[in-house]
């Protein structure tokens, strides 16, 4: 080959590795890149669009997004560590312009990301241009990844878990004290995006790797290696120092979310969940066969426990078929047919594919070994491995022996994820009960078994013995699609409509069943046909970019119908229920008209009446839509009008009840002492309408601005005694629902004196009231109590100032004590734990600034 054609051939294969995500990401998302519309699957489009744009309005204003007081009488947004408020990617959503464009922007941006820094990842790990590029494509583009659109916060840490893995591997095996801050930065931006799960589960996998490196070491020459003692104390050294470095950095999201868990739900439980919490419960729990029992006993807990949320969405061990056979569970969109799922043969799935390319599959299966000599492929083969069965969660070993019929029935109590890999990481690890989702820890093996595929294509290209390896996989992939078809067929012809439902897209299509599985096994025959061809047809030195092609090709027609779109103005449209409140003046008039049938909301205590037509998406949106996903966009018009279940942060228009990632334990009171069910209309200092359940008579909750929030003279302060509060060190003998509810009554309502109390200024984080009374009282405000709240109460007749004591009433609200006079009382939201996040993290910005200027200038003297 002549030089002009060497030249050639480079700049073509630099062009394709930026070429080909670029147009797959087009592919796959062309509504949203050419269109505009915006991404409208699950929590994506009611969680986090409106959540993300009232952050970008708080940082507009030049507020400090820290406090959110549209939910649940105020609640913490900083803490809620999926807000991302400091992550330096999200700021993005702050630049000019449409709102809707640079969230699009951000989601789709972090695809890329994962696709460049899972190409850099191989690129260093020495393989050739090809094969680095068809790893990366099929991590990028894999259904867990791309799916993971839905749920932005998992989709940072997918995208900066490849630069992680390669720092880890250069600190601990190549002993790069380089490599030290590159990965305390990419933990941090996961942290810091909203997944600190991830970091747990790589540190877990960085143990692994020193576990492996270790067994390799005593098998060299002595004088090549140091002892195994050094050894390892040196690698877990550098793990420490990475964790800690990492955790400095992210500390002003760290110190806010761990002082919100203390006091969350997830925290607070009667039953101790792991051996921390029985050892930290004392010898009265450590004697009680109840406590131990409550390791194993699922019906240990109630249903409102977090013990039932943490095995929720985990990965079936059936869906491992999605690996060969991409879409054969069925899909939600535009029709239910997602026949694995209603069937109950699977859990709520996390993501809808697991499918990563079917090439890459049997490439990454030419290299999976759990005892080669090469520890990379050896760490990334039990990566593969173990993260694959941490993702069954609640599929463990009892459920395998209750699926066989050889579990006893009489131990019904026990629970089905017994004996499997989360549930010993539940029960062993420290403070790991306090996550959830086992399906998280498939990302993990999908990077592996991408890493994975690009060893195997570089074997594949470069060696006979390579393709003979391949060539069998390919006949393994053949055998089992045809079993597969002669089995799956006839069951998913025999499926009835007694099914469950899906709650936004409905019944299952029955009828639609057959043809998406034939579909799936389809694209296998025709994956496999094309690289036969390929391999046959085609000259040596077209393989390996015939191959990359044949993956893009593949993805893209895979992972289409994974993506769900509508048009942006369904999102942004006037919604008629904040409108209506905006017009009502009168707290005692109805909100509607009399005679209307009420139209229940997926939405505890609420009932919201509304015109039929307005429950519609108007003509031209539809037609905008398209048939495809028109259930979607009714679905979405319904809630954006009825501001369920975050769409009236869009609005700035309060709610009692919302969705949050972490809701404090406290909430529980105030719906316990709530008795009547009813809306009321109260007005800030901004206009803007509150729409709250009316909580009486031990909690008050103004009807209107004059009188918000109620002052009551004469109330007993009520406050909680210690043994009813969180305690670090016994979460798990905390007393019940039952016993932390019955507080001391409040006065009747006969005997409150109500006194005018006018809001002179409202922000986020802070307000201003002002009130004259003529008896010493408690000024109850319509706030939770929460921790930072800080208050000064101003004399209006002497103009002096001192800061008062705040006091938890009603079990779970906000109050002060004022004596007689006239008063301004000021209130601002200051946790120390957000400063000394603040100072801790600036510290540690310093520390690895100096740290790397301190190895540059040794660089540069070497």
């Amino acid at each position: 080959m002549s030089g002009n054609q060497k030249g050639w051939g480079a700049r073509a294969s630099a062009w394709a590795v930026v070429v080909l995500p670029g147009l797959l990401l087009l592919v796959v998302f062309w509504p949203v890149v050419l269109l505009g519309h915006q991404l409208a699957l699950r929590d994506v489009a009611h969680f986090y669009y409106p959540w993300y744009s009232l952050i970008r309005h708080f940082w507009h204003q030049g507020w400090l997004p820290v406090w959110n007081p549209y939910e649940r009488l105020g609640v913490p947004l900083l803490a809620q560590g999926t807000a991302a408020v400091f992550y330096p990617g999200a700021w993005i959503l702050l630049l000019p312009g449409p709102f809707g464009v640079w969230f699009r922007v951000y989601v789709l941006g972090h695809v890329l990301l994962a696709y460049g820094l899972m190409f850099r990842l191989l690129r260093r790990w020495q393989l050739r241009l090809e094969a680095a590029t068809l790893g990366a494509l099929c991590y990028a583009f894999s259904g867990q990844v791309l799916f993971m659109y839905t749920n932005p916060p998992f989709l940072v840490s997918a995208a900066w878990l490849p630069l992680t893995v390669e720092g880890l591997w250069d600190l601990l095996v190549r002993k790069k004290s380089s490599a030290l801050l590159p990965v305390a930065w990419a933990l941090a931006m996961t942290i810091l995006g909203g997944d600190p799960q991830m970091v747990y589960h790589l540190a877990l996998m960085a143990l692994l790797l020193v576990v492996l490196q270790g067994r390799g070491s005593r098998t060299k020459p002595p004088f090549r290696t140091p002892s195994p003692s050094a050894w390892w104390h040196s690698s877990l050294a550098r793990l420490l120092w990475v964790m800690l470095l990492a955790g400095g950095l992210a500390a002003v999201q760290v110190l806010p979310t761990a002082e919100l868990v203390q006091l969350s739900k997830r925290y607070r439980t009667t039953v101790p969940r792991s051996l921390w919490e029985l050892l930290a419960g004392g010898p009265h729990c450590w004697g009680s066969a109840q406590a131990w029992l409550g390791l194993v006993d699922r019906t240990a807990f109630p249903r409102t426990d977090h013990r039932h949320h943490v095995y929720q969405f985990s990965v079936s061990p059936v869906r491992l078929g999605e690996l060969l056979w991409p879409g054969w569970a069925g899909h939600l969109s535009p029709q239910n047919t997602r026949w694995l799922w209603a069937a109950g043969w699977e859990d709520r799935p996390w993501t809808l594919s697991l499918y990563l390319g079917l090439a890459p599959l049997m490439a990454a299966g030419c290299c999976w070994s759990l005892r080669c000599r090469s520890v990379k492929r050896r760490w990334l083969s039990w990566m593969v491995l173990l993260s694959t069965l941490a993702s069954w969660g609640g599929y463990g070993l009892v459920w395998g022996l209750r699926s066989l019929g050889v579990f006893p029935q009489k131990w019904h109590w026990v629970g089905d994820e017994v004996g499997g890999v989360y549930w010993l990481l539940v029960v062993l690890l420290p403070r790991y009960v306090l996550f959830r989702y086992p399906a998280k820890w498939f990302t993990l093996a999908t990077l592996a078994l991408a890493a994975l595929a690009g060893y195997g294509t570089e074997a594949l290209i470069r060696t006979r013995r390579g393709l003979r390896t391949f060539a069998a996989w390919g006949l393994v992939v053949l055998g089992l699609t045809a079993g597969a078809v002669g089995f799956l067929l006839p069951a998913t012809l025999t499926l009835s409509g007694n099914l469950k439902a899906e709650r936004v897209f409905g019944l299952l299509d029955v009828a639609r069943v057959p043809w998406t599985v034939t579909g799936a096994f389809a694209h296998t025959l025709v994956v496999l046909g094309v690289l036969w061809f390929c391999f046959r047809g085609l000259p040596r030195r077209w393989w390996s970019w015939a191959l990359v092609v044949v993956v893009a090709v593949d993805l893209a027609a895979a992972q289409r119908p994974l993506v769900a779109t509508v048009p942006e103005q369904l999102m942004t449209a006037p919604s008629s229920l904040a409108q209506r409140l905006a017009q009502w003046q009168d707290p005692q008039a109805p909100l509607i008209q009399p005679g209307r049938e009420p139209l229940r909301i997926d939405h505890p205590g609420f009932f919201i009446f509304l015109p039929e037509p307005e429950g519609y998406p108007a003509p031209e949106l539809l037609e905008e839509t398209g048939p495809k996903h028109l259930q979607l966009a009714q679905h979405i018009h319904h809630q954006r009008q009825f501001l369920l279940p975050k769409w009236n942060l869009l609005d700035q228009v309060a709610v009692l009840e919302a969705f949050q990632t972490l809701e404090l334990a406290d909430w529980a009171l105030l719906k316990a002492l709530s008795i009547d069910q009813q809306i009321v209309h109260c007005t800030s200092v901004e206009g803007r309408p509150a729409l709250v359940r009316h909580l009486q008579p031990r909690a008050s909750v103004a009807p209107n601005q004059d009188t918000l929030p109620w002052f009551l003279p004469g109330v007993k302060i009520d406050q909680l005694p210690i043994k009813h509060r969180p305690k670090k060190q016994l979460p798990s003998c905390l007393p019940s629902p039952a016993e932390l509810t019955s507080t001391p009554a409040a006065l009747p309502l006969g005997d409150q004196v109500f006194y005018p109390c006018r809001c002179t200024a409202f922000w986020p984080g802070g307000m201003q009231y002002e009130l004259q009374v003529d008896h010493a009282g408690v000024l109850v405000l319509p706030w939770q109590f929460y921790p930072g709240w800080r208050a000064v109460l101003t004399d209006l007749r002497s103009g002096q100032s001192q800061p008062v004591r705040l006091h938890r009433v009603n079990g779970a609200m906000l109050a002060v004590e004022l004596p007689a006079g006239k008063w301004r009382l000021r209130l601002v939201y200051r946790p120390w734990s957000l400063w000394w996040g603040m100072v801790l993290t600036a510290f540690t910005v310093l520390l690895g600034t100096v740290l790397w200027l301190l190895r540059r200038r040794s660089r540069s003297g070497q």
